[in-house]
């Protein structure tokens, strides 16, 4: 999301030809305006930031309706399909190594699934159990 400042459009108002560039910048877009200056009830706390500007949320909640980027979660029939492949894996990989290296695979497989949940997250909107199935492993 592109930030601009409202004086910066204001000034533009007597400028015809600076005023038709603002319009081709903004044509075809929704526009949040808010006041964020110093001493602004218009800021709160929010995940990544103790003063973001609440605007910023309205702006963010208007994207995610408008491309349908909403979070869901995995069915409950692909978490146990989930969970019966790690435990395959981790039995598989019980039968078959030492102790040690049964231990180093175990954390190496631990390791992969957090990551591949963090990417199911990121990138396609999925929200993946971890704990259970990491703790199933132990």
């Amino acid at each position: 999301m592109t930030h601009y400042n409202f004086v910066d459009i204001l000034r533009a108002s007597d400028d015809r030809e600076e005023m038709e560039m603002w319009r081709e910048e903004l044509e075809g877009k929704i526009v949040v305006v808010s006041d964020v200056s110093t001493g602004t009830s218009d800021v709160g706390p929010a995940p990544t930031d103790t003063h973001f500007p609440l605007s910023g949320l309205h702006a963010n909640a208007m994207h995610t309706i408008l491309t349908g980027s909403f979070l869901r979660d995995l069915s409950s029939a692909a978490m146990l399909l989930v969970e019966v492949l790690l435990l395959s894996i981790v039995l598989g990989l019980s039968l078959r190594l030492s102790s040690l290296s049964f231990t180093l695979s175990s954390l190496a497989v631990a390791v992969a699934y957090t990551g591949v949940a963090a990417g199911a997250f990121l990138y396609g909107n999925l929200i993946v159990s971890v704990v259970g199935p990491l703790m199933m492993g132990t």
